[in-house]
Formats: structure tokens, C-alpha cells, sequence
């Protein structure tokens, strides 16, 4: 599997719900969500460009809240912060031709942070995943792309699961509608025409029907049928 080349990201599918990487956001009204940037340090490196609103938080409502400093996180916060950044470093380089234990450590990562009990983290998930500074949607692409050779069908499915679990989580999927972080990736996941989840989705199910069919224990096929519903969720998005 060739790791595809930078660039290319202006696709958003059938939805037409964000604008293309990269463009300058014109005369639109930036988005609700705050600027994590903004809100640490009173500048963007984006700029005009940033979807984010600039407007620093006053208050702390179950909508929006200030991004907190340093000297307020307690040691689970601490913990949650860099367990954030050792999973944004792997986005920060392209993946690499059949990267397997990459791959799998990314998605999984991904996972026990929307897991997790941080909301700042979860908000920036899908925001760094979208971040044209970083290859969030070169590791997707790359996932997509793969292929269950005969006898791995096991692999590809103990991959794609918790990829499919972070794409259908309620983090993500709660806020797809105001987001354009979330809405582009899911217009990228698509691809023009279905053109990148059709073929995915279908070597998907097949895998999991090949093994669901192989497999011996009870198990083994709840797990493989938590996987269907879960890809059943993203196909419906």
C-alpha cells in the first residue's frame, strides 16, 4: 500500500457542507466552537482563515467554556493532555507503506480519547484530524485504501473497528451539523460520489461476513457484529 501524496483534499463529496482546504473563509461568519488556538494564546496562526470563533470566553455554560490553563489542570487532565499529544504526533507524519501497528495505535488512540472524560480533547479531535498542517486525512485515505488479503481478514477488521467506532462516535456525531471540522471529514470519508466509501464499506462487509462465518466462538461474532452496526452508523451519515 502506497501512502498517498500530500495534497489533494478538496473533495468533499455529495454534501457540499465545507469549503476546500485551504480557501479563505471570505465573508462567512466564523463558527461557534472556539479557536483552541485563540484561546490559549490571543493569536491564530490561521488568521482570517480560522472556521473558529476569536471571541475570548466569559463564562463556562454546558455549550461553551473556557480553555484552562496550565496551573488549573489536576494530574488527570495532566495525563489526558499528553496522552492528547502523543496521538497528535502520529498525525503529524504521513503514513507510511504498510504501517500496520501505526495504523492501528492511531484509530485506537483516537478512541480512548472520545472515550475519555475531557471535553477539550474530544472537541479538538476531529478539529487536528481535519487540520491541513497535519495528515489526519492521509491516515484515513490510507485505511480506506487497504485491502484483506486472503486469510486477513482478521487484520483489516482489528483495524478498521476502532476507526468505524471513532467516525460513529457521539462526540463526532453530536456536533455534525455546526462543525465543519466534522462535516468535512465526513464529505472526505464519502469521497466524490461515494467514490472512497462504497469500495471501502464493501470490502468491509465482505471481510466480515467471511469471518463471521469462520468464526467458532460467541465472542468473536458479537465483536464482528458491533463492527456492522458500527459501519451501518457510518454509512448512514
Amino acid at each position: 500500500m502506497v501512502p498517498p501524496r500530500r495534497g489533494g483534499h478538496n473533495s468533499r463529496g455529495n454534501f457540499g457542507r465545507g469549503r476546500s482546504r485551504g480557501d479563505p473563509i471570505g465573508g462567512r461568519q466564523r463558527g461557534q466552537n472556539p479557536c483552541r488556538h485563540f484561546q490559549q494564546t490571543g493569536e491564530c496562526p490561521f488568521g482570517d482563515r480560522c472556521r473558529y470563533s476569536h471571541t475570548f470566553l466569559n463564562s463556562r455554560s454546558d455549550t461553551t467554556r473556557e480553555f484552562r490553563d496550565n496551573s488549573e489542570e489536576n494530574a488527570e487532565q495532566q495525563q489526558a493532555k499528553a496522552d492528547y499529544n502523543v496521538w497528535r504526533r502520529l498525525i503529524k507524519s504521513p503514513p507510511r507503506t504498510n504501517d500496520i501497528n501505526t495504523m492501528r495505535s492511531l484509530w485506537a488512540k483516537a478512541l480512548v480519547i472520545l472515550e475519555g472524560s475531557d471535553l477539550d480533547w474530544k472537541l479538538m479531535l476531529p478539529r487536528d484530524l481535519d487540520d491541513e498542517q497535519y495528515y489526519g486525512r492521509d491516515h484515513i485515505r490510507a485505511l480506506m485504501s487497504m485491502v484483506a488479503n486472503s486469510g486477513g481478514f482478521t487484520e483489516f477488521i482489528e483495524i478498521a473497528r476502532p476507526f468505524l467506532l471513532v467516525i460513529t462516535h457521539s462526540s463526532l456525531l453530536d456536533c455534525l451539523s455546526v462543525d465543519t471540522a466534522v462535516g468535512g471529514l465526513y464529505n472526505f470519508i464519502s469521497g466524490s460520489n461515494g467514490s472512497r466509501a462504497i469500495p471501502f464499506f464493501h470490502r468491509l462487509t465482505a471481510s466480515l461476513a467471511e469471518q463471521y462465518s469462520a468464526s467458532e466462538t460467541l465472542a468473536t461474532k458479537e465483536l464482528l457484529g458491533s463492527t456492522l452496526v458500527a459501519a451501518s452508523i457510518a454509512m448512514r451519515e
